[in-house]
């Protein structure tokens, strides 16, 4: 069971809903980030302290702002968080539909889920 989850996601309503939504089914700590760069070195600190997150719930597309970004996408932060926590089961909630690209992460970025978004949201 997760005892400790991060949702990358940069749109708060979106990002709220989830955690609300998780909040009401299941105990475990949330935490959130709106960047994948911001999420890595969440990642890296709970590494560092030995309370690693267990899962990581992340978008692939984020919208690009005044800050400096490294890591722009969700797939390239997978990559990334695979290196340096190989067992963390990750999910993808996206608008993505296309079942060629759901396929590759599945087998590529070997995800544990792939979750589509609603149209309307």
């Amino acid at each position: 069971m997760f005892k400790k989850i991060i949702i990358v996601e940069d749109r708060d309503s979106i990002n709220i809903g989830v955690r609300n939504k998780l909040s009401e089914e299941f105990i475990f700590e949330i935490r959130h980030a709106t960047h994948c760069d911001e999420a890595l070195l969440s990642i890296k600190k709970a590494i560092h302290d030995s309370q690693p997150f267990d899962l990581i719930i992340t978008d692939l597309s984020f919208v690009r702002d005044h800050r400096k970004s490294r890591i722009k996408t969700g797939e390239a932060l997978i990559n990334e968080v695979k290196n340096i926590q190989p067992s963390i089961k990750t999910l993808i909630y996206s608008i993505e539909d296309r079942p060629f690209k759901i396929r590759e992460f599945l087998h590529t970025l070997q995800v544990d889920g792939y979750v589509l978004k609603g149209i309307n949201i």
